[in-house]
């Protein structure tokens, strides 16, 4: 693939050459700037959020290292000042400069571009691109193939092309059928019928197309026209091939359909429903099949801020473009919104991701995402995350919404440590997620918590004992008062005289085990209850 290539692939108008260096450069990877490592030859870099001084940086390493181009946020280049400033360290470094277009967001670029470069996904399977597929069709055939688009642009080509006449050749160089090729076509009504319905149509050797004759297949999806399969050198077909050449066009025109949809998440229209799902409102089952999203399981997760953090409209717009780009590369149908001061993603999966070899649980795979996102998007611990339950039909988004919604109360609630945990699945903290609902029951419905434990921690803050931490250290070493002691640096003996004390006061009897349970209950409620 080309620089021109790529801009014709793009879908219309979402990005602008800001300055452009070569459009032959060929294009070798397209990947989001994270580290030196993405500094590959021929990469084009999306460089979302970075600002004038950081692009300049990476427009000068991207050259030096072989970049084919560098595509820049609108804010990025918005003044004229910018504009010129980073075309010109564009120019100086040999690498093309391009610009996103107001109305385009890197969520819906990162989908346009996944379409371009498919290949194994996080879950074990691999999407076939538009090429794999005219390749296996050739293969299948016979015969060297080119696919063209409904103007008779090319939009791909099989190997063998050696075997092919240099008419084919011609096509392959300038990327569409020559002028007199559609001429003939249009003149003849053969354009017409291509478009209309699914007849093949042969064309006898003539000088106008070749040395050789041509076969078009017709390619229809979803009621529309999307190009035609061309096959070289293949004489006039009879029933039973026909139907084989027909299932052969079916394929590239399901891989195009496919293909289109990948590059429609510019504008996602399922932004909203999905929004409305989250909340609860579930729509009808046309409404649900036009999600496009639960012919697979889909995994939901949330980021949201932690307590105490400062968040706003803009920065959780950031968040979502962040999550939006990380989905999208994973699934093409990914969606990602923001609802209640939260983000959301929904992405497609598979009953058992697999990563490996190994058999990975759906909701551990998300959780790695997601944390591995963190780790390279949030050093500073703003946000948390959490993974809700695998939802099989548009019923259980919301349940799954709650699950997540549950995990980032139960991250909340632990104590702000170095080593605290800032990702969980919705399976992890379902204990803890009770304990926390029991905690905030006792103080809707009864005033607070109201116990042995309790009433230890009132005399503990009326006479500075360690009443509360004494028990806590039994109860956590499983009765073993050698091993409490030594983590309250206390002796055995004193350990069991405040453990006397204790029942003394209270009437807990801590070697009674149903008391002990209630007591290490009352235990965690106290202390989410104080978080």
């Amino acid at each position: 693939m080309t620089l021109s290539t790529l801009m014709d692939e793009l879908p219309g108008g979402a990005v602008e050459a800001v300055a452009v260096t070569a459009w032959t450069a060929p294009v070798t990877g397209i990947r989001f700037y994270d580290s030196a490592a993405d500094l590959t030859e021929g990469a084009v870099l999306l460089c979302p959020g970075l600002g004038r001084d950081d692009l300049v940086g990476v427009i000068r390493e991207s050259g030096e290292a072989g970049g084919s181009a560098v595509v820049v946020g609108g804010d990025a280049a918005r003044s004229s000042r910018h504009r010129r400033e980073l075309a010109q360290e564009a120019k100086h470094a040999n690498v093309s400069l391009l610009a996103l277009t107001a109305g385009t967001d890197w969520v819906g670029l990162a989908t346009a571009c996944r379409a371009l470069t498919p290949g194994p996904d996080r879950f074990g399977t691999t999407a076939e691109s538009l090429s794999d597929v005219v390749d296996a069709v050739a293969a299948m055939l016979g015969a060297p193939a080119i696919v063209t688009d409904p103007d008779f642009r090319l939009r791909a080509f099989s190997g063998q092309q050696e075997q092919a006449d240099e008419t084919r050749h011609a096509v392959i160089v300038t990327r569409r059928l020559p002028e007199r090729n559609v001429a003939y076509l249009e003149s003849t009504g053969l354009a017409r019928r291509l478009r209309r319905d699914r007849r093949l149509v042969h064309i006898s050797a003539m000088a106008d197309f070749g040395n050789a004759p041509k076969l078009g297949v017709p390619l229809h999806a979803d009621s529309r026209y999307l190009g035609v399969l061309w096959l070289d050198g293949v004489a006039p077909p009879d029933p039973a091939r026909c139907r084989e050449l027909r299932a052969a066009g079916d394929a590239v025109a399901r891989s195009m359909a496919a293909e289109q949809r990948r590059r429609t998440g510019l504008a996602d229209a399922r932004v909203e429903h999905v929004g409305n799902l989250l909340r609860g409102v579930i729509p009808d089952s046309s409404a649900a099949a036009g999600l496009d999203l639960f012919d697979t399981p889909v995994g939901v997760v949330v980021l949201a801020p932690d307590s105490g953090a400062i968040s706003d409209a803009s920065f959780l717009n950031r968040v979502r473009t962040g999550l939006g780009i990380t989905l999208a590369s994973l699934h093409s149908r990914a969606v990602t919104v923001v609802v209640d001061e939260a983000v959301y993603g929904l992405l497609p999966m598979a009953d058992r991701a697999r990563r490996r070899g190994v058999a990975e649980d759906p909701e551990d795979h998300l959780l790695r995402v997601v944390t591995q996102l963190l780790e390279r998007t949030d050093p500073d611990g703003v946000l948390l995350a959490g993974t809700g339950r695998v939802a099989r039909s548009a019923a259980e988004v919301p349940l799954a919404r709650r699950d997540a919604d549950r995990v980032i109360d139960v991250l909340r609630s632990r104590a702000a440590t170095a080593g605290r945990r800032r990702a969980a699945t919705a399976a992890e903290t379902s204990a803890e997620a009770l304990l926390l609902d029991a905690a905030r029951a006792s103080v809707t419905h009864h005033g607070g918590i109201d116990g042995p434990v309790s009433r230890l921690a009132g005399i503990d803050e009326e006479r500075g004992t360690q009443f509360v931490a004494t028990l806590r250290h039994y109860l956590n070493s499983f009765g073993n008062v050698a091993e409490a002691a030594a983590m309250l640096h206390v002796h055995p003996n004193t350990l069991r005289h405040r453990l006397n004390r204790v029942q003394a006061l209270t009437g807990l009897d801590v070697g009674d085990p149903e008391a002990r349970f209630a007591a290490a209950v009352e235990l965690r409620l106290l202390s989410l209850h104080r978080a």
